[in-house]
């Protein structure tokens, strides 16, 4: 990933369980930064894990230094 990428936006699928291995991301909710992500922090696990029944992303996540997002497809998790 790099700086300025948008790793996941508000309103599309979930499709992939992220772990950030290096760098940072900023959840962005109305145009505002609202958390800081870093090591080991993850995106999609509330749906990976059965957690939530919500199969759209809430939040925008732009990644904030280029870094490195591990992906594990959901097709994959779930089969």
């Amino acid at each position: 990933m790099f700086r300025g990428d948008e790793l996941v936006k508000a309103g599309e699928p979930v499709d992939y369980l992220g772990i950030l291995i290096h760098g940072s991301a900023f959840v962005i909710i109305d145009h505002k930064n609202m958390k800081d992500l870093k090591l080991g922090d993850m995106i999609g696990h509330m749906f990976t894990s059965d957690l939530t029944t919500r199969d759209t992303h809430l939040t925008t996540i732009v990644a904030s230094m280029d870094g490195l997002l591990a992906v594990l497809l959901l097709g994959e998790i779930k089969s």
